[in-house]
């Protein structure tokens, strides 16, 4: 009986494990770049807040060629972007809208003096 336990806990954390935010390490990396480049009047807590409320709505609204494209962005990566919408027939245009209704949701959402645009 305990073998069986074992393993449906086994099970369990493996399923709970692979059901991660696939994000998860961008994201976090996005945030304290984000929270770094803040300036004015905010202290650390709130910067750290406002990137962390920022970033999460910004993932929530866009699709992966979306992320892959903020993550470019932020990384100042632009010749690498370039040739991932060339190679994967990507349309920069849509792309680009996708992220700006996302950042317009992240400014009525996320309470900060902060302009991500």
């Amino acid at each position: 009986m305990t073998n069986f336990k074992t393993l449906i806990l086994l099970i369990a954390g493996l399923v709970l494990v692979g059901c991660g935010d696939p994000r998860a390490a961008e994201k976090e990396a996005m945030k304290e770049a984000l929270a770094d480049t803040m300036r004015g009047s905010l202290s650390d807590e709130e910067k750290a807040t406002a990137a962390g409320c920022i970033v999460d709505t910004l993932s929530a609204n866009v699709d992966d060629d979306g992320w892959k494209a903020l993550n470019f962005a932020y990384k100042q990566q632009r010749k690498e972007a370039r040739a991932w919408a060339e190679e994967e027939g990507i349309d920069a245009d849509a792309i680009g809208e996708q992220i700006e209704k996302a950042a317009e949701k992240a400014e009525k959402v996320c309470e900060s003096d902060y302009s991500i645009f």
